[in-house]
C-alpha cells in the first residue's frame, strides 16, 4: 500500500515538474495581421503607419529593431510604426511567444526599446519623448504588447476586444 502511494506521488510530482518546465500552455495565436489592423485603426492615422511582421523575409532582422528576445522563442509578431518619425512617435508592437513563460522577457525587451527611443527623441523631437514616456507595455497570455499612441486606451481596448473574442 505504501509503495503504491509513493509511486502515485512520484508520478504526480513528475507531471507537475514537467508542466512547470513547459513555460505554460497557451491558446492558439490570433491572426497578427487582423490584430494589427484593429489596433492601427484604433490608433487613428492608419494611412501614415508602416507595417512589418514575422511574415516578412527578413523577420528576424525586423524583430531586432524592437526586441532582443531570441527569435526562436517567437511564434509571430507585428510592428506598426509611424512612417515619418519626426512629429509622430506612434508605434504598436505585439509579440506572440511560443511559451507563455517567455512573454515577460519579451515585454522587458520592449521596455528597453522604449528607453532607447526616449533618449533619441529627447535630442531631436522632445515633444514626442513625452508620448514615449507614457508608452504602455503589458503581457496577456502569450502576447507582449507595446503601445505608443496618443490614443493608447483605444488601442488597448482594440487589442483586448480582438484577442479575447478570437480565443
Amino acid at each position: 500500500m505504501k509503495r503504491s502511494f509513493c509511486l502515485i506521488l512520484s508520478v504526480i510530482a513528475f507531471a507537475l515538474a514537467a508542466a512547470g518546465c513547459s513555460g505554460g500552455s497557451k491558446k492558439p495565436t490570433v491572426s497578427m495581421f487582423d490584430l494589427s489592423q484593429r489596433m492601427t485603426e484604433a490608433n487613428g492615422n492608419a494611412e501614415n503607419m508602416a507595417y512589418a511582421s514575422s511574415s516578412d523575409k527578413n523577420a528576424d532582422e525586423l524583430l531586432e529593431h524592437v526586441s532582443s528576445i531570441d527569435p526562436n522563442k517567437v511564434e509571430s509578431f507585428f510592428i506598426s510604426y509611424a512612417k515619418e518619425g519626426k512629429g509622430d512617435a506612434s508605434e504598436i508592437v505585439v509579440i506572440a511567444v511560443k511559451q507563455t513563460g517567455d512573454a515577460a522577457e519579451a515585454a522587458d525587451t520592449l521596455r528597453k526599446h522604449i528607453e532607447k527611443r526616449i533618449a533619441l527623441y529627447e535630442t531631436y523631437d522632445p515633444a514626442q519623448a513625452a508620448v514615449l514616456r507614457s508608452a504602455e507595455v503589458f503581457t496577456y497570455e502569450q502576447y507582449a504588447v507595446l503601445i505608443v499612441s496618443e490614443n493608447a486606451e483605444a488601442v488597448r481596448r482594440a487589442f483586448d476586444g480582438f484577442v479575447k473574442t478570437e480565443n
